[in-house]
């Protein structure tokens, strides 16, 4: 379920006042979202769950307090960060980026043979590239070209500079580009979801 830009500040005001339908549709329209973003951010299904949880349940009990977000998506991102970070250090936990993972489309026998050899070589290389960026990097990476931040939310977002982004992307990308074959990078960003 998506909520049409249009339709979020009306349900989101809705949800401010108490209206629990408004509240379900926020929370329907943005899990898989958040969910995913957590557990790439700490590699951890419960502690991600338990995050995206907490952070909804912290939601209802401040929604009169609450602006009204320029995107929703993005502040619901930004304060499930804050969340697992604080969830962190309360369990005292290390948390680091997960592998990537792509599902495979439904097609021929032999072209989904092909497909799936192709992302597993993909899916190797991308490892362990991937390997060699700092914790940081990945969730950068993360955030701008899987859940489509702009610089400026990654920076808000990650607590940095927009140019300290544009850098921490930048360094990531050569250090994947030095790590993957050209030929085999390209292929894999066609591939990305």
């Amino acid at each position: 379920m998506s909520i049409q830009p249009s339709e979020e500040v009306k349900i989101w005001k809705g949800f401010q006042k108490g209206d629990r339908k408004a509240f379900a549709q926020i929370y329907q329209a943005h899990f898989s979202a958040l969910y995913n973003y957590g557990y790439r951010f700490c590699a951890d299904e419960s502690l991600a769950k338990e995050g995206v949880q907490e952070l909804f349940v912290k939601l209802w009990n401040r929604k009169e307090n609450l602006n009204i977000p320029a995107s929703v998506r993005y502040y619901l991102i930004k304060s499930l960060r804050r969340t697992l970070l604080d969830m962190q250090k309360k369990q005292a936990k290390f948390c680091d980026l997960p592998e990537n993972d792509h599902s495979l489309s439904e097609h021929s026998s032999e072209f989904l043979l092909i497909k799936e050899r192709a992302i597993e070589e993909q899916n190797q290389f991308l490892e362990e590239a991937m390997d060699t960026l700092s914790k940081r990097q990945k969730e950068a990476i993360y955030l701008k070209f899987y859940e489509n931040l702009s610089y400026e939310e990654v920076s808000s977002a990650m607590s940095l500079t927009v140019k300290s982004v544009y850098n921490l992307i930048s360094k990531a990308v050569e250090v994947l580009r030095q790590n993957t074959p050209y030929v085999n990078l390209m292929l894999l960003v066609s591939i990305m979801p």
